[in-house]
């Protein structure tokens, strides 16, 4: 059920407008048409992303052959039948622009990335055997919002979150039977390879299978074995790897030449996504963690990171060979990521289905350690309202991008002055001149940027954001494609927001002139 609903959410919310990294893939589709080469052409990004996109145009493909295989058949002229197949060519190389196939691929992304909701529930019910704790795990992850509008982008971020959530599975499998854990790690070590060919980062889920292998020969007696149990593994990472990512063999200088320029990229910055590396990312990441990762309410979100901390505490305590599953990937990458001077917090969604398991591990614990029927019952009433809460908002975000043309910014202007008397604000060009009309009616609006205790902006009139700070964007008006306070450049549909003078001191946007501040 959490699975369907998060889906139809999704679906709901998928034709959102733009987002700056479809059209690279879309044109990557549009390109191996045209060339008849299954060859995205560019990798800074492994190809499966592309491969996904580029069987997506599947019915169209089939239907193009069939037309090819008739004009073959019936054209004589050879100039009208090669013009005719040309035809064909550039018409199924179009389907890649149209904007019925990027919402279909779009629809196929969710429903990749939402099967982490499948992994993790199935994950959780097979180690603890117990139902009601794999829900909450999966409720966690399927309610977030922060999971919810990631996977609708045409990006590989949500789909790696999917692998990881399924290595867990095949990963516990092998730990957990002898006869044949072998077939498990062999499993594993796809997974990771699949994870690998969607970001190179989820080369990472590699290293828990080597552990595994490497603390489990001797407790199998596989002496005579103990090359296969390490060589299998890493040959079917590579081969996995290679058939998502063929280009790393075929045009390898290309290849080498796109990773090296991204890891470039993400050591140098990133506009307002740039930060210091260390301490302050590191901050910033657990900020957005703690914070926001798992609710739009910040009581709800700090609720399951503190519940993940006792999990994490409790494997540590009564799980040890459970730590080098759950503990290991999430750890060292939140350590990689820091060290960078990029921060786009999709790269973190990999984080999420370990903490959403931890979560559930750690409510679990206090159900346990909780004397009383009436004590459990508060904590599953908890639980109950977060969801809840959570649900009604995917709800509420996914119907403003669904109904985006017909929000009325000046209405909703009007009504966030009027609900806010005590304050004073201070209006960019757009969002001043959407009311200059009724000024009289709006006494808390001033002309003096000094006096503000808000500074209101219309997006169009943003020239310099700021970005990755929690609680500095307060949505007046406009649709939910994304949190603004961590993709505070998107380039969508128009938002009124609200920041401090402080926030807004650290950002460029147009003031009201003095003519239309005169009228």
């Amino acid at each position: 059920m959490v699975f369907l609903f998060a889906v139809v959410v999704g679906v709901r919310g998928v034709d959102f407008g733009y987002h700056w990294d479809e059209n690279k893939i879309l044109k990557s589709v549009a390109n191996s048409i045209e060339s008849a080469t299954l060859l995205p052409g560019w990798y800074n990004y492994p190809s499966l992303s592309y491969g996904i996109a580029l069987a997506a145009v599947a019915p169209e493909a089939v239907s193009a052959m069939a037309e090819a295989r008739s004009v073959i058949a019936t054209d004589a002229d050879k100039n009208l039948k090669k013009d005719r197949l040309a035809a064909l060519s550039g018409d199924l190389a179009g389907v890649a622009f149209a904007d019925y196939y990027k919402i279909r691929v779009r629809t196929i992304f969710l429903v990749l990335s939402m099967l982490s909701i499948i992994w993790v529930y199935v994950f959780l019910y097979i180690w603890r055997r117990r139902w009601w704790e794999a829900l909450v795990a999966a409720i966690f992850l399927g309610t977030s919002w922060e999971v919810g509008y990631h996977a609708r982008w045409i990006a590989p971020d949500a789909i790696l979150m999917q692998f990881t959530a399924l290595s867990l599975v095949t990963l516990f499998s092998a730990l957990r039977s002898r006869r044949r854990r072998l077939f498990w790690l062999c499993a594993s070590a796809v997974v990771a390879g699949l994870a690998c060919g969607t970001k190179y980062t989820g080369a990472l889920l590699l290293v828990p299978v080597l552990v595994v292998s490497a603390t489990t020969v001797r407790e199998d007696d596989f002496e005579a074995k103990r090359a296969p149990v390490f060589v299998w593994p890493v040959l079917l990472f590579a081969a996995t790897f290679l058939l998502t990512t063929p280009g790393a063999l075929v045009q390898p200088f290309r290849f080498l030449y796109d990773i090296l320029g991204e890891m470039r990229h993400y050591q140098t910055g990133h506009g307002e996504h740039s930060i210091a590396p260390g301490f302050v990312h590191a901050y910033r990441m657990g900020e957005y963690l703690s914070l926001a990762a798992f609710s739009r309410y910040w009581p709800g979100a700090v609720l399951v990171f503190v519940l993940a901390i006792a999990g994490g505490w409790a494997v540590v305590r009564y799980h040890r060979r459970m730590a080098v599953v759950l503990l290991l990937v999430p750890v060292v990458y939140f350590v990689y990521m820091s060290a960078q001077r990029v921060m786009v917090v999709r790269n973190l969604m990999v984080l999420l289905p370990f903490l959403a398991i931890l979560a559930a591990r750690g409510l679990a614990l206090i159900v346990e350690r909780v004397p009383g029927r009436t004590a459990q019952i508060a904590v599953g009433a908890v639980v109950l309202v977060l969801t809840a809460a959570n649900g009604a908002w995917l709800f509420t975000a996914a119907e403003s991008i669904a109904e985006r043309g017909e929000i009325d910014h000046r209405r909703n202007i009007a009504r966030y002055l009027l609900d806010n008397p005590d304050q004073q604000f201070y209006l960019s060009f757009g969002a001043y001149d959407t009311i200059h009309s009724s000024m009289d009616d709006y006494p808390n609006v001033t002309l003096d940027r000094g006096e503000a205790d808000r500074i209101m902006i219309l997006t169009s009139d943003l020239g310099k954001w700021y970005g990755n700070r929690w609680g500095v964007y307060d949505m007046v008006s406009g649709s939910f494609e994304v949190n603004l306070e961590y993709y505070p450049s998107w380039k969508g549909d128009a938002k009124v927001f609200a920041v401090s003078p402080r926030a807004a001191d650290k950002m460029w946007f147009e003031p009201p002139s003095p003519d239309e501040a005169v009228e």
